[in-house]
């Protein structure tokens, strides 16, 4: 009989190694089918070599698949940091840009708090309306200091009188009338003080505009209103206007404001004195409101 070769199996990675028996035998046909049946038995140990490679497969999917996922996690975090980072310096710039009142809160259209707005906050261009009147002129100097020189003697007569600059001259002026007539009678009048001579002639405010609150364009208004009407309605020159007339003026004039400062002073100072040296002196520093 042939004798059998020894077999070897691995399994779990380790090498056995399978002897066939020796005896012989029969060679009759049932007997070699019984030992080939034996011997593809004796195979199957063989097939333990297909699960390890199986499971060998499965373990390196794992160790890749633990090895994505602290990538993926890192990318997780990533997103979560940037979004909160973001939306935290979106809120910054947002605070930061976002105009505030002194309480915290945004002004609405209707003023801080729902009260209406200052009108003295914002100044706008105002186109000033001339003033029209006769004045009594002393004379016209092409120095001031001349100009002031007559003004200190006329002083020394008790006459009063302003310096009006315009045009590079400078006119000494001593008073205004609603007429002719009745500039030259108080022309007259003054003469009589120191012997003089003074001239009557028309005269009016220059064309030109200011910068004002709406609430000082108001008050220049009635301020023109009230001017007329005490020229017109002028009978005696020498004559002051009463404190009842004027009062309204200074009881109106707005709390915040400066381009008419000069006016309200003038208002003050000039009570008590002739209408005459009033309207002047006011017809004076509304032309100098112009810029």
């Amino acid at each position: 009989m042939e004798k059998k070769k020894p077999i070897l199996v691995e399994k779990n990675g380790k090498k056995w190694t399978y002897k066939l028996p020796t005896e012989e035998f029969s060679s009759s046909p049932e007997e070699s089918a019984a030992a080939q049946e034996n011997h593809e038995q004796d195979k199957l140990p063989v097939l333990t070599a297909l699960k390890k490679s199986k499971k060998g497969f499965s373990n390196k999917q794992k160790q890749k698949s633990f090895q994505l996922k602290p990538l993926f996690m890192a990318v997780i975090s990533a997103v979560i940091i940037g979004s909160i980072l973001g939306f935290t310096l979106i809120r910054m710039f947002v605070q930061v840009d976002s105009p505030s009142s002194t309480n915290g809160s945004v002004p609405t259209a209707g003023g801080v708090n729902g009260t209406e707005p200052s009108l003295a906050m914002s100044e706008e261009s105002y186109q000033l309306e001339p003033l029209h009147s006769y004045i009594i002129q002393v004379g016209i100097f092409s120095e001031e200091a001349n100009a002031a020189e007559w003004q200190k003697n006329y002083t020394e007569l008790d006459i009063k009188t302003i310096i009006w600059e315009r045009e590079d001259q400078y006119f000494l002026l001593a008073g205004v009338a609603p007429t002719k007539e009745l500039g030259q009678s108080i022309a007259e009048s003054i003469s009589q003080q120191g012997n003089v001579d003074l001239y009557v002639k028309e005269w009016s405010t220059t064309e030109g505009e200011a910068d004002l609150t709406k609430e000082e364009v108001q008050w220049i208004d009635s301020l023109h209103s009230f001017w007329q009407t005490e020229l017109t309605n002028q009978l005696n020159a020498t004559d002051p206007i009463t404190s009842d007339k004027i009062q309204p003026l200074i009881e109106n004039v707005p709390k915040e404001t400066h381009a008419i400062n000069k006016l309200v002073e003038t208002l003050n100072e000039t009570s008590g004195e002739p209408s005459s040296q009033q309207l002047l002196r006011l017809m004076h520093e509304y032309e100098m409101l112009q810029r």
